[in-house]
């Protein structure tokens, strides 16, 4: 049985736990979407803080547990610092992160959202007009994830959204002011 394992993962979100410690849900190439365990990241001394910010990518070694498996290393790849410091693209990023979150399950590998949901992220630092980049993204997850057929025309991929996930995203009301 293997103890230990490494991702390439993209950082979703976080969730405080205790004092010192947080949930984290990423997406990795290897697992798909996971949520672990990261002890002592909030301390100020915590090697593993910058790595595990939300939309940062890293490399991740994990141990294995008998609940929720175990963040024990983190290598930063990137943490999008090129755009972290403007709203409405820190606004969308979150949105992407969440629609990913929503629509795969725990464990569930598919590694071209992995690669489609990095590439997005990156593309965020050269994109000027975030609608049309939301808009895209929005429809090639659903094609990706096999929630819509690429043949088909769609106008609205945030009523399609909302029907998938049979309630409303969260980031869109934050960010719906921002875009228009």
């Amino acid at each position: 049985m293997i103890r230990n394992y490494k991702l390439d993962a993209i950082v979703l979100s976080k969730k405080r736990i205790g004092e010192a410690d947080a949930l984290v849900t990423v997406y990795s190439r290897e697992s798909g979407k996971l949520t672990l365990l990261a002890k002592g990241v909030r301390k100020l001394k915590s090697r593993k803080r910058g790595s595990l910010d939300n939309f940062s990518h890293a490399h991740l070694a994990v141990a294995k547990s008998h609940g929720i498996d175990i963040i024990t290393e983190t290598n930063l790849i990137d943490n999008f610092s090129a755009w972290k410091g403007d709203l409405k693209k820190v606004t969308i990023a979150y949105y992407f992160c969440e629609i990913v979150s929503r629509l795969t399950g725990e464990g569930e590998k598919n590694e071209t959202v992995f690669t489609y949901l990095l590439n997005t992220l990156y593309l965020l630092s050269e994109t000027k007009s975030l609608k049309k980049h939301k808009d895209v993204f929005s429809k090639k997850i659903l094609v990706l994830l096999g929630f819509w057929d690429d043949l088909r025309q769609l106008t609205n991929p945030d009523e399609v959204l909302r029907d998938v996930v049979e309630r409303e995203l969260f980031t869109p009301k934050i960010g719906k002011k921002l875009l228009n």
